[in-house]
Formats: structure tokens, sequence, C-alpha cells
């Protein structure tokens, strides 16, 4: 039960960072700003991992269901 809990919680994670990646794509395109672009590169490391966790933590769920 408890690795559902997580996966919820990452799952919403994931769907912010995807939310902030978007409106800073939107920012680098009207500014170009290297400041951006280095937030930018943060949040899809930061999707990356929210992803992995995610599924991991489904597999576990599935996994301690059998």
């Amino acid at each position: 039960m408890k690795y559902w809990i997580f996966f919820i919680i990452f799952g919403l994670l994931n769907i912010c960072t995807l939310t902030e990646y978007k409106r800073n794509s939107k920012r680098y395109k009207e500014s170009s700003d290297e400041r951006i672009k280095k937030i930018l590169l943060l949040n899809v490391i930061s999707m990356i991992a929210g992803i992995t966790a995610t599924v991991l933590c489904l597999i576990f769920a599935v996994y301690d269901k059998f």
C-alpha cells in the first residue's frame, strides 16, 4: 500500500515539473536568457528522476500485491 502513496506523490510532482518546464521554455523562447536555459536543464533532469522514481514505485507496488 505504501508504494501506491509514493506513486501518486511522484506522479503529482512530475506533473508540477512538466508545468514548470513548459512555463520556462516559453520564457526562454521570448528572451533567450542563459539562466533560463540552465533552469530548463534542471527541469529535464528532475523529470527524468521523477519518471524513474514513479516507474520504480509502480513496479514495487505491483510486485508487492502478488
